[in-house]
């Protein structure tokens, strides 16, 4: 067993650790020194029926333990196959990206990168306690955005913007949208994004020092079957605090006027 869990991949490690099963290979280790155990101790009835016999009968005894443990185990790694069999989700075309300044680390792009696409996703499934951890919580917080009846919306400050947003995300399920503001067409369950799908293309990131960044880029926003998309045009200004990057503005412009079929992006 010690064997399994030196081979193990850092992934396939973490996916057997998120469902509890790390434990389960212990517990099969614990069978063989039982096993083992059963020999030492019972090394008269091994004499007379021989290796085989003794171990066919203490397996036998044990088959209810082991047979289900065979099953998880298949079940497990063909799972984790599965999982690292799966492309890695692209959070932007970074063939059309492009990056203006000294402080272009990539290792600093991918941050920013999984903060934009976070935010984005927690938005899109109402949840506010995931969503407000990646906005800059000041006064020079800023939100903008238009909506389907020609309108447009600015929050100022993070008062306003947390007010806003918090009623309007509210817990996924309670609330129902009253039109099709920031790209929401209605209230959505748990953990059900209402554009799960999202394309980002042509992002520009412009760094002003190693702390502040500006970005744009062009979006398409899936409907929940992932076969029609709304593009909008999105901006943000980004600044990194004690060492995590966080959202001080966000522009969100939507062109409720036309979808765009999927084979079309």
């Amino acid at each position: 067993m010690r064997f399994f869990m030196q081979i193990m991949s850092h992934e396939t490690r973490k996916i057997i650790n998120v469902i509890g099963l790390l434990d389960f290979f212990r517990v099969s280790e614990t069978v063989f020194l039982y096993l083992n155990t059963e020999l030492l101790m019972n090394r008269k009835q091994w004499m007379l029926s021989g290796a085989k016999g003794f171990l066919i009968h203490r397996l036998i005894h044990l088959e209810k333990i082991i047979l289900p443990m065979q099953k998880l185990i298949i079940g497990v790694l063909l799972m984790c196959f599965s999982a690292c069999m799966e492309p890695a989700k692209e959070v932007v075309d970074k063939k059309s990206m492009v990056v203006i300044g000294d402080y272009n680390d990539k290792k600093e792009q991918e941050a920013i990168l999984e903060v934009i696409d976070a935010e984005t996703t927690c938005f899109f499934e109402r949840d506010y306690e995931c969503w407000n951890q990646y906005l800059v919580q000041a006064d020079y917080a800023f939100q903008a955005w238009n909506n389907t009846d020609g309108s447009i919306d600015t929050k100022s400050g993070w008062k306003e913007v947390d007010e806003k947003i918090r009623a309007y995300i509210m817990p996924a399920g309670e609330k129902k949208a009253k039109s099709k503001s920031m790209g929401q067409e209605s209230s959505v369950k748990a953990k059900v994004s209402s554009h799960p799908k999202v394309v980002r293309k042509n992002m520009l990131f412009k760094f002003f020092t190693a702390e502040l960044v500006y970005m744009m880029w062009d979006q398409y926003n899936s409907d929940p079957d992932k076969m029609r998309f709304t593009f909008s045009k999105e901006c943000r200004i980004m600044e990194k605090i004690n060492g995590e990057w966080k959202i001080a503005n966000v522009t969100s412009y939507w062109d409720f006027r036309r979808e765009i079929p999927l084979d079309s992006l």
